[in-house]
Parts: C-alpha cells; sequence; structure tokens
C-alpha cells in the first residue's frame, strides 16, 4: 500500500512539472502580463516556512531540517524582472504602477523567515509582510498543527492524526479538547530542544528592516468557530502584543487557516484593520473587498514553471468584490 501510494505520488508530481515546464516554454509568464497589460492587479503569494516536511516535492524531510533558499531566491529574483511589488495601501488608496503587482506573505512567525527569507526579500527590495501567531513566539512554542507533524515524523503518533490539521484547514472541523490534551501531553515528553518559532528580537528586527508584522491572532485561532468576545480577545491581545514591540500600528490580519465569519469582519472593522487576508486563491482588483483579500499559496520548492502556472490557473477563481 505504501509503495503503491508512493508511485502514484510521483506520476502526479512528474505529470504536473512536466505540463508546468511545457506550460512556461511556451511563454506563460508573457501571457501573464499580456492578460494585465492595461489593467491593475494584485497577487499575494503566501508562504509560510522552510520546513522539508512542509516543502517537498515527493517525500516529506525533518520538520526541523530547512531547505529551498537558493530556489526561494530564484523565485524573488524571477519575479522581481517580470513585475511591480508593492502594498495593499499602495494598490488600493496610492500610485502603483498598471499590470500586476506582487505581495509576498509569510504566516505564522517562523524563525527560518528571519533567518533565510529576509535577507533575500531585503537584498531584491520586495514588499513582504510578515503574519505572527503571538502565542507561540512568546512562549517559544510550536503551534499545534507542527506539533501532530513532528510527533508523526519520530513515530510517536499514528499518520492518521494528520488528518486533523488537513480537515481543519478546509474549514471542515475545530480541534477538539480531548485532541489538543493529547497531543500536548506526548509533545512535551519527546520535545525537541530546537526552535521553530520567531522569538521577540528577531520580530523587532524584521520590523526595522522596512517590512510589515501583520496579526495572525494569538493563539493561532479558526476564528470561525470562536464566540464574539473570544475572537475579538485573540485579535486584539495579538495586535497588543505586536504594537509594544515594534511601535508600529497593525493595519493587517490574515486570517488563521482561512476561517472567518461576519462577525470577524465586523470585528476587524471595529479596531482599525485595514486589510485581512483569506485563503482563497485568486488575483486582487482595485475594486475588491480590502477585507478578504486573495491569497495564492506557494512552496518555497516550488520551480519557476510550477510557480508562473499557479498564477495563471487562479485567474478564473472568483473575485471578492468591494461591500
Amino acid at each position: 500500500m505504501a509503495l503503491q501510494l508512493y508511485i502514484k505520488q510521483s506520476f502526479w508530481y512528474i505529470l504536473k512539472l512536466i505540463l508546468s515546464y511545457l506550460f512556461f516554454l511556451i511563454g506563460g509568464v508573457y501571457l501573464l502580463k499580456l492578460l494585465f497589460r492595461n489593467k491593475k492587479a494584485l497577487i499575494i503569494l503566501n508562504y509560510h516556512n522552510f520546513s522539508r516536511y512542509n516543502n517537498y516535492k515527493i517525500k516529506r524531510g525533518n520538520i526541523l531540517e530547512t531547505d529551498y533558499a537558493n530556489n526561494f531566491e530564484k523565485q524573488i529574483r524571477f519575479l522581481k524582472n517580470h513585475f511591480s511589488f508593492c502594498y495593499p495601501e499602495e494598490f488600493f488608496y496610492g500610485n502603483c504602477n498598471n499590470g500586476i503587482n506582487l505581495l509576498i506573505t509569510f504566516d505564522d512567525g517562523y524563525k527560518d523567515n528571519f533567518d533565510i527569507a529576509c535577507p533575500i526579500l531585503k537584498k531584491y527590495e520586495v514588499s513582504a509582510i510578515f503574519f505572527i501567531a503571538t502565542k507561540a513566539l512568546l512562549d517559544k512554542d510550536f503551534l499545534i498543527h507542527d506539533k501532530v507533524r513532528y510527533l508523526i515524523q519520530i513515530g510517536v503518533v499514528d499518520k492518521q492524526y494528520g488528518l486533523v490539521p488537513a480537515l481543519l484547514n478546509k474549514g471542515g472541523g475545530n480541534y477538539t479538547e480531548s485532541f489538543i490534551n493529547e497531543i500536548e501531553y506526548k509533545f512535551k515528553a519527546y520535545k525537541p530542544n530546537q526552535r521553530l518559532m520567531l522569538n521577540a528580537k528577531e520580530l523587532v528586527e524584521i520590523s526595522n528592516m522596512g517590512f510589515k508584522i501583520g496579526n495572525h491572532t494569538h493563539h493561532h485561532a479558526g476564528l470561525s468557530f470562536l464566540k464574539y468576545d473570544e475572537q475579538i480577545a485573540n485579535i486584539l491581545k495579538c495586535n497588543d502584543i505586536i504594537q509594544k514591540l515594534t511601535s508600529k500600528k497593525v493595519d493587517h490580519l490574515a486570517f488563521p487557516n482561512g476561517l472567518y465569519n461576519q462577525e470577524t469582519i465586523n470585528i476587524v472593522k471595529k479596531i482599525g484593520i485595514r486589510f485581512s487576508y483569506t485563503i482563497i486563491g485568486g488575483i486582487n482588483h482595485p475594486d475588491d473587498n480590502p477585507l478578504v483579500l486573495n491569497r495564492i499559496g506557494i512552496n518555497v520548492s516550488d520551480s519557476i514553471p510550477v510557480l508562473i502556472t499557479k498564477l495563471v490557473l487562479y485567474l478564473t477563481m472568483k473575485r471578492n468584490k468591494r461591500n
């Protein structure tokens, strides 16, 4: 069974790669630029980390090992050569170029964002926002889904546990208290010495480099599963911590796992967040709602042809008009 699954995954990976390269060779990037030559669009790329577990081609690697720094630099260099970069403030309310504008975002607040991503982003002078889940930062802890992945990797829990974070990502369920307690108990017994998340000092340095720091809630909470008071407490606490550390107002929020509801949008408006981000794939236009911005998921391991193919495929996705 495991061999059959490996063969199937390998087949689909190779097929996707071949089709992406063919599309790239016939001018996929120029098609993208041509389609938007007289229009203004904002494409927001959504990254997470450089872990070999989360960024893989066929077989997953170690969650505590990073890779693909060279490939990420190739991505950024290529994008910088072909497109402009800007922040949503410039796109919606300022002056930015016609055609495609890009924004890089990193979710959760991983240490490798500081170690690997920031020097490359600074080198090429691109616009980037880092969305931070502040409890993990202050506690120097793993997020719950990374605890699950680590425990699967070392063989402490069954691979079926990995379905729970996947289900949550699709909006299909919330972590139960018993599930969290079991994972926390086992993780405490096998916790590695290596740090996975940013610390406060690194966060401040990222802010001082000129990049924006965004809200990703305090507990990395699936907001649509929380009551109104719980939602606002999670968002405000994250805001407060970031603002105290950086001495800068927080204008951006990314919904953890893309989960939100109308109460979330009302809270965002009430507390003065100007831009909030989903994980709905798509391209943003000047008349779209800045409180439900689309983002396209990208891996640091993606080849340039795969990256460009993803961007073109999302041209057809549903748009989020202004309210």
